[in-house]
């Protein structure tokens, strides 16, 4: 499924001043061997809230997204070949700022470079985190413009998708989407833009240094995953490392993405400190095929639950699955993908809900407890 078109155009009109697109090219030339990115902020012409998906898909056409700059990672950003966190704590006070003195300022979305790993596209980690981002209540609007830097050439060869609230698929824009602007846009009072866009200058007309991708040719506009696909490539992906396994407490966890990183070393020791905790006796950590397992099972508050958690792949990633099963029977189990399946601390919450809501569908005056007396009856 194509987005729709308007006037000879599929999608959106994103507009982004030339000193924006040379900034993500001086920022990715600058760190050869880290990811790097920021967060896109600006303007939306058209509604930017709908009440159904058809409603979205319907409108996107007409809709004009007007970069005016982005927020760097900030001054905690974690960084490495394989990973990018930007300092998300600083990004939201900056924000702030700026909203209080541009009331429309939206985030319109962000971008991130896979320059020094050579993956040229999103991994199912960006995507999850982009769908949960669009997806969010607080998202003050329905879509979410993504760019992607491929290699060192940066804004010319970057590729750029868009995300849409409640769709299960994510798209990748085209030559006629992306409009650089030679001359520079200003933000003024009350939210309003100045200088060149696409209706006011002629020079805006033509796309200007918009190709993408490293083969430098602009893909027409097509759904790129679906959520099946996604689901299916994010459970255990399992990548050959030379990782130990490690059976519970005690033993240091060498991981890739993990160990290699003091954030991740952080979380790696937190995790093994919850071990110590009466809750998690029951759980060992492993190392299986580049990936972190915890099995066993979970005293929470509300009983014992067994789990399977693949962690993320890389701390701050979202594409980690979550398994949880019911001891008692009939045995009822769920799967919680994304950033709930980030940690034990997250999973023992996690479990809790589930077995509250376990709890009160096995009453006998529940529907489920009703047709359980009735089988066995």
């Amino acid at each position: 499924m194509d987005l729709p078109s308007r006037a000879g155009r599929k999608g959106p009109l994103v507009i982004i001043p030339r000193r924006v697109a040379d900034r993500f090219t001086a920022e990715i030339q600058a760190n050869p061997r880290v990811e790097v990115g920021g967060k896109y902020l600006g303007f939306i012409r058209g509604q930017g809230r709908y009440r159904t998906l058809e409603e979205r898909l319907n409108a996107v056409s007409s809709l004009i997204f007007q970069v005016t700059d982005y927020l760097d990672d900030g001054p905690k950003a974690e960084r490495a070949a394989g990973f990018h966190m930007g300092d998300v704590d600083w990004q939201v006070r900056e924000f702030r700022k700026l909203e209080r003195q541009f009331p429309e300022l939206e985030p319109l979305g962000s971008w991130h470079s896979h320059h020094p790993n050579g993956m040229s596209t999103l991994s199912t980690g960006d995507i999850h985190g982009y769908m949960a981002t669009v997806n969010h209540p607080d998202h003050t609007h329905d879509f979410f413009f993504v760019s992607l830097g491929v290699d060192r050439s940066g804004f010319a060869t970057a590729r750029h998708y868009l995300f849409i609230r409640d769709d299960n698929a994510f798209y990748e824009l085209t030559v006629d989407n992306v409009r650089v602007v030679a001359k520079d846009e200003s933000i003024q009072q009350h939210g309003t833009m100045q200088g060149d866009t696409a209706d006011q200058d002629s020079t805006a007309q033509e796309p200007d240094n918009t190709v993408r991708g490293p083969d430098k040719q602009a893909p027409d506009n097509k759904r790129v995953q679906t959520s099946e696909t996604m689901q299916s490539s994010d459970r255990p992906e399992m990548q050959p490392s030379g990782a130990e396994a490690s059976d519970g407490v005690g033993r240091q966890l060498r991981l890739p993405g993990w160990s290699d990183t003091s954030h991740g070393r952080k979380m790696l020791g937190r995790e093994q400190d919850c071990l110590r905790d009466r809750a998690y006796t029951g759980i060992r950590l492993v190392v299986k095929d580049g990936r972190l397992i915890a099995k066993g099972s979970i005293t929470a508050d509300k009983g014992s639950a067994t789990i399977s958690l693949l962690y993320p792949s890389t701390p701050g990633r979202h594409d980690g699955l979550l398994e949880i099963a019911a001891t008692a029977q009939p045995e009822i189990r769920v799967q919680v993908p994304g950033e709930l399946s980030a940690g034990l601390e997250q999973a023992a919450v996690v479990v809790n809900e589930f077995l509250e809501f376990v709890r009160s569908i096995r009453r006998p005056d529940s529907l489920v407890g009703r047709v359980m007396k009735q089988f066995r009856g």
